[in-house]
């Protein structure tokens, strides 16, 4: 994927510590930003709809209460 160019101002201090752990790693620190800048974007990423897998009838009660518990958990289905 080609990248895009952008301008970042960052503290002196902030800086030095990502060179120091450039230099330490045998990573660019323009390597280090750009993973800080994509673990940043994703962690704050809003998914639009939650994932909605296919169910089934197992005739089994307790795997369906399991999942949902966990879908109560996740905040992924609102309850009818």
């Amino acid at each position: 994927m080609p990248l895009k160019r952008i301008t970042v101002h960052v503290a002196p201090e902030d800086l030095a510590i990502i060179k120091a752990a450039a230099e330490r790693s045998g990573v660019s620190a323009s390597g280090i930003m750009r993973e800080a800048i994509h673990r940043a974007a994703r962690s704050r990423r809003v998914w639009g709809e939650p994932l909605d897998a296919p169910r089934f009838d197992s005739g089994d009660p307790a795997p369906a209460r399991r999942m949902e518990i966990a879908e109560e958990g996740s905040g992924a289905r609102e309850k009818p």
